[in-house]
């Protein structure tokens, strides 16, 4: 059995012996198979994201499937994460408390409905890539999507991002395999929230500027976020 914490929390690797080497060992080697997954869905996910490749892809196909073709390219390389996934069974923390338990589960259906209050305030057919293709098949030109300032967008400037966050950390019992994920995915967010502000800034350009200066990135209601100066917006 584990330690016991005043708030009924279990941490069952930190109350382990020296017994338990050999177990630690192999989170250890799962872990590098972890990190190799994780380096092959962000490759996939980065590169496809970057302006040059977009504008070779459109070279050689067309702009009304380059979305959609992002978006099962990245389907489909989550999948492939997902299922070479495998978790070794060991916990970080188990939360025994009841009232404790039912708040993490509440905070990680919050981060889900998040997620999708973010997407569907914007346009879930655009995100998808479908308005693209639809609107093409129609001999309509369709526009960029414009900036949205509304609801949640008016806390946070990314609050799918920030329900992703909750949905991977609000768990009562924590695996090895379960936190490494966490850890990388939450790595992986805050790098890719600088490459993305960057592209939006040379997209939109000064109305994204003035929307980084009045509204946090993740925090709800956290102090001003300093944009770098390094950073020049679109003429």
């Amino acid at each position: 059995m584990g330690r016991r914490h005043p708030i009924f929390v279990r941490y069952p690797l930190i109350s382990k012996t020296h017994r338990h080497i050999q177990p630690i060992r192999k989170d250890t080697k799962s872990a590098l198979d972890y990190v190799s997954l994780m380096l092959f869905f962000a490759v996939q996910h980065t590169v496809q994201a970057r302006p040059w490749f977009k504008k070779l892809f459109i070279k050689c196909t067309h702009k009304s499937i380059e979305r959609s073709t992002y978006v099962l390219f990245s389907n489909i390389a989550f999948v492939l994460f997902y299922l070479c996934w495998k978790d070794t069974g060991s916990q970080i923390w188990q939360v025994e408390n009841k009232i404790g338990i039912i708040i993490l589960w509440s905070l990680y259906g919050a981060g889900w409905m998040l997620v999708f209050a973010a997407i569907f305030l914007k346009n879930h057919f655009h995100f998808l890539g479908i308005r693209q293709a639809f609107l093409h098949f129609q001999k309509k030109d369709f526009p960029q999507e414009p900036l949205v300032k509304l609801f949640i967008y008016s806390l946070v400037r990314h609050p799918m991002y920030l329900g992703f966050l909750m949905a991977y950390w609000a768990t009562p019992i924590m695996s090895t395999g379960h936190f490494i994920f966490a850890l990388e995915m939450t790595i992986y967010t805050f790098i890719g929230i600088q490459f993305e502000e960057k592209m939006l800034i040379g997209f939109i350009g000064l109305k994204y500027r003035d929307y980084q200066e009045k509204v946090p990135m993740l925090i709800p209601f956290s102090h001003r976020i300093v944009i770098p100066k390094s950073v020049s917006p679109a003429n």
